[in-house]
């Protein structure tokens, strides 16, 4: 079992079941279900959530990244800020960012579907930064002096950024640094709420769980 769960497409799992959870806990409060006590404290609540969510999708590529980025980065486990280790991914492996994908029906003998890229209405890396910069305003106090974001125009945007969250990783691939190997990640299958994740590489063959 600690053998399992120290393996990186395992932790990889693990971090996006962490990301359902804080989507569920954020659609609860911004949608009335739930309150920590008044709308501006909803907000900042939601705003947490939402960083940490896009804080796991940058530490998640770790999982397929992490031999590589060591040895560059030795310090790479004390990483905290989001967008440098955004920066240092793509030095290392430009792919590294997820891709979203959706199932389409296969030409080809004997393939039951195959994989077609999503190109557009998910969180991408400008988003990212963008969403990055949002969530600070919200998280931390403002300086009264000075002219911030108003609250509410944040709350509006929080379907927004939930939706191209979703979309980026409904379904989604994670390439691997210098190997052909991808994963295949699917956040539920009808009628299950579970990640379940496939290896995929070029001769074809596949795992899974």
């Amino acid at each position: 079992m600690a053998a399992k769960a120290l393996d990186p497409i395992h932790t990889y799992v693990r971090l996006m079941e962490d990301i359902k959870v804080r989507v569920a806990a954020i659609n609860t409060i911004a949608e009335g279900r739930r309150s920590v006590g008044s709308p501006g404290l909803d907000s900042e609540c939601i705003a947490v959530q939402l960083r940490k969510i896009i804080e796991q999708i940058a530490f998640a590529s770790l999982c397929a990244n992490r031999q590589k980025y060591a040895a560059a980065h030795n310090e790479f486990e004390k990483e905290w800020n989001a967008k440098r280790l955004l920066k240092n991914l793509a030095q290392i492996n430009h792919d590294f960012y997820p891709f979203p994908v959706r199932f389409g029906v296969s030409k080809e003998p004997g393939v039951a579907y195959h994989l077609e890229t999503i190109r557009s209405g998910f969180l991408t890396l400008d988003d990212f930064v963008e969403l990055y910069g949002e969530t600070s305003e919200a998280i931390h106090a403002p300086n009264p002096f000075a002219k911030h974001t108003p609250v509410s125009r944040f709350r509006s945007r929080v379907p927004h950024w939930v939706n191209r969250i979703q979309a980026l990783l409904k379904l989604h691939v994670i390439r691997l640094v210098d190997s052909d190997e991808r994963w295949v990640i699917q956040m539920e299958r009808p009628g299950d709420h579970q990640v379940h994740f496939a290896v995929a590489q070029p001769i074809g063959k596949t795992g899974g769980a």
